[in-house]
């Protein structure tokens, strides 16, 4: 059984934009809370049982932001993503939430490694799944993003007549996906639910156009105006090797770049399986919150198993990087046949 998820809250930040989030699962005002940070596709517009059980497993408080541009909140011409991590304190403050842990989904990732970077012991841990990785000098990102990242103009004009043909004919935005991602998505994009997500949130994210969705890419792809090993608190890192909107090149190169970083990377899984997998990745960032238990800090380079029962296989043998990643600005090299994190 599922519901449409209306975005009915607001809250007025200090430069009179309005941020619009929606809460689900607990509203104890002791529960865990976990901040999600949609792709830019946009956030869900329907939530599941499945989605639900997770939730309630976990006892977690669910608060799922819309960036500038998305849903209820107001355009932020300019904005940076060193921007995001303000805005997410204040929607906190808000919210009454001292301590928080956050995910980042796709294009989401990077300002889930920006509140990671900069707001201290107030972010618990973060996830990144899927991470959209700054891609301007490597050679082994995708097509799409090697085009939004250096010709912004024809990818707004694409982009455009796009969202026309899907308003018209929804099932193109579907066809598209299923050519560009292959067998790695088949099965999530076979999925009746998952579809009508698909359709529903790419429309409500276009809704005041192109903009929106392309400046998130954009900001996501190019340097993010900090390093990653700036990204002091911990990172759970979670890619599926068959992704191809990121190479998993790239999510490799990240996992390696963040100090504290528990990486797991699923050999048959593409760029879409964050629904399907909900509860290990919230699980552990769910006993990261828990007041009784402690935090452990690997040390630096350590890239141990996510302590969950299910946690994602990881990828063994010899790990081929076919690019460099661009960090701040430099180019974070990573030699072709170098050994992947396990190895090391």
């Amino acid at each position: 059984m599922t519901a449409l998820h209306r975005l009915t809250d607001v809250v007025t930040l200090r430069d009179g934009r309005r941020l619009g989030y929606a809460e689900w699962g607990s509203r104890s005002p002791d529960a865990a809370t976990v901040l999600y940070f949609h792709g830019a596709m946009g956030s869900p517009m329907r939530r599941c049982a499945e989605t639900d059980a997770v939730l309630r497993t976990l006892g977690l408080r669910y608060v799922m932001v819309h960036r500038p541009g998305f849903g209820a909140s107001d355009p932020q011409p300019g904005r940076t993503l060193l921007d995001w991590p303000a805005d997410v304190a204040q929607l906190a403050d808000a919210l009454g939430v001292e301590r928080f842990a956050v995910v980042g989904v796709s294009a989401g990732g990077p300002y889930a490694a920006a509140c990671a970077a900069t707001l201290g012991e107030r972010v618990a841990a973060a996830a990144i799944v899927s991470g959209i990785t700054p891609i301007a000098g490597a050679q082994d990102a995708s097509a799409a993003l090697r085009l939004l990242a250096r010709h912004p103009r024809a990818a707004r004009a694409l982009l455009g007549t796009a969202v026309h043909a899907v308003r018209a004919q929804p099932r193109m935005l579907l066809a598209g996906l299923a050519l560009r991602n292959g067998r790695a998505d088949a099965a999530v994009l076979d999925d009746p639910e998952a579809r009508e997500i698909f359709v529903e949130s790419f429309l409500a994210a276009t809704a005041r156009g192109v903009s929106p969705m392309l400046d998130d890419f954009g900001l996501a792809a190019r340097d993010w105006g900090f390093s990653p090993t700036e990204v002091a608190r911990p990172v759970h890192l979670w890619h599926g090797v068959q992704d191809a909107t990121v190479p998993v090149a790239s999510a490799y190169a990240l996992a390696a770049a963040l100090p504290d970083c528990r990486a797991a990377f699923a050999p048959d899984e593409g760029h879409f399986f964050f629904r399907s997998r909900m509860l290990e990745i919230l699980g552990p960032l769910s006993a990261r919150l828990a007041p009784h238990e402690p935090e452990r800090r690997p040390a630096i380079g350590e890239r141990d198993r996510l302590d969950h029962a299910k946690a994602m296989p990881r990828v063994e043998g010899d790990v081929r990087f076919l690019g460099g990643l661009q960090v701040a600005g430099e180019p974070f090299l990573v030699g072709e046949g170098e050994p992947g994190p396990e190895q090391r």
